[in-house]
């Protein structure tokens, strides 16, 4: 086979993405860190009203309409449900043209606007009405968006970059917070909810209508801010060099796919299980609701100062390790929350489970981006995105049925322990797979720890 016709054949659509045109180089910032702050703001009030604040509605609205502890979690599960079958149809309209503006932006105003209904729910059925139309919002916000963006833009940054994005995480924890427990604790939860879908469209959608473009291709411009523009007439001064990508039928028919989604999965279930009920567990262990504020506020506070340090790490490891550590770590932390009883306990459970914790949060985008490559990266996590979703919505209601059963959180901490030791040797099992004749190079050569063949 000709040599010169298999190059041609891999890398598929136009020569534009192999030439650096010899123009002045380009000054300002690099659009790709403007998508960086746009997914660090999604990611913010996103991630820190369902995963930060959501719990400290659980144990007011329960006493307030009357309704038990596994009715009120059901609507966490109902959100996440209709998430499920939305998720490969967002991620393929991810990967076009204007695919992530639509999404970001019409995501965010739906995300915002639910939120501020639930401020009238007098009833289980309004809860899950609402909770439902949230769930439509949050798909379109949902992590999986958000990395598939900064991947397009980055590659030997995207550890980075990535690392940056998902401070919005922690972020939105730390500031999300301390204002429900005060609003809460004061007005009271129906003018919380109001007030986080105000913030949630004003952090969202003005910078998604504005700056948000699917890819660096899309504006002529090269992956990881290159000072030179694309040009399809100029000379090939420095091409880039080779990151493979791979198509979305050969991808899910490697092994590692499946088995990053088992491990993905495991781990979703413990962590939403745990997450949705901790400061209810916190409390029922007679801790105020300051000490409950407070260990909620440290976990992403630490978690934030240690993203540098697990971004380096899966610079210089290969990101499965990384990941492998970070359950293992947090595994132990489910040991350590069996045996809390004081105040000192709960800041040393709380920041030994951040620590570990973090390191997923950065080697579970990278791990799909590196060894799958940017190309059709958001119908990948879409086809992916329905089973952890699915998970998600379980985790919370199992363990607040177990909680009615048995009164007492124990069963479902060691459970949640072995789950996360599970998925690690389901994530050391998930080596890169090996790319074909139709996996196109389209980006940055492999670097140490990163690359996509072992």
């Amino acid at each position: 086979m000709d040599t010169n016709k298999r190059s041609s054949d891999l890398t598929g659509s136009g020569h534009q993405q192999n030439i650096a045109a010899a123009l002045p180089p380009r000054r300002g910032i690099y659009l790709g860190w403007w998508m960086v702050a746009v997914s660090t703001l999604t990611n913010m009030a996103a991630s820190g009203t369902t995963a930060y604040a959501l719990g400290f509605f659980l144990l007011p609205m329960a006493d307030d309409l009357h309704l038990s502890r596994a009715v009120v979690a059901g609507s966490a599960t109902i959100r996440v449900l209709c998430m499920v079958p939305f998720a490969p149809f967002i991620g393929a309209l991810a990967d076009k043209r204007h695919g992530m503006r639509v999404l970001l932006s019409v995501g965010g105003l739906l995300f915002g606007g639910a939120l501020a209904l639930m401020a009238l729910v007098h009833s289980w059925w309004q809860l899950y009405l609402f909770s439902a139309v949230w769930g439509l919002g949050n798909v379109l916000v949902w992590e999986g968006i958000t990395a598939t963006l900064v991947s397009k833009w980055f590659y030997k940054k995207r550890s980075l970059a990535i690392s940056i994005a998902s401070t919005g995480f922690h972020l939105g924890g730390i500031a999300l917070i301390p204002l429900t427990q005060a609003l809460i604790s004061g007005p009271g939860w129906r003018l919380a909810w109001i007030v986080l879908g105000g913030v949630s469209i004003a952090a969202i959608v003005p910078l998604a209508l504005v700056v948000v473009r699917r890819s660096p291709e899309d504006v002529g411009v090269q992956i990881d801010g290159d000072d030179r523009v694309l040009s399809e007439n100029g000379p090939a001064s420095r091409p880039n060099p080779v990151e493979y990508s791979w198509n979305l039928h050969d991808a899910i028919r490697t092994p590692s796919f499946w088995l990053i989604i088992v491990s993905t999965n495991l781990l979703m279930l413990a962590a939403m299980g745990l997450f949705y009920h901790l400061p209810a567990l916190l409390k029922d262990k007679n801790f105020s609701d300051s000490t409950v504020a407070f260990a909620m506020f440290l976990y992403p506070l630490v978690q934030a100062m240690t993203l540098p340090f697990w971004g380096l790490a899966a610079r210089k490891f290969h990101v499965r390790y990384v990941i492998m550590v970070s359950l293992v770590a947090s595994a132990v932390a489910m040991a350590i929350l069996l045996f809390v009883q004081s105040l000192s306990g709960v800041i040393f459970f709380m920041v030994f489970y951040a620590v570990g914790v973090g390191g997923y949060n950065i080697g579970n985008p990278l791990i799909w981006a590196d060894y799958y490559g940017p190309g059709v990266l958001g119908s990948i996590r879409g086809i992916s995105g329905p089973f952890s979703l699915a998970i998600m919505a379980v985790g919370p209601l199992v363990v607040a049925m177990l909680f009615d059963k048995l009164g007492s959180y124990v069963v479902a901490i060691v459970a949640f322990a072995v789950i996360r030791l599970v998925a690690a040797l389901f994530i050391y099992a998930a080596k890169p797979p090996k790319p074909t004749l139709r996996t196109a190079p389209v980006g940055p050569a492999p670097v140490q720890g990163r690359t996509p063949v072992e």
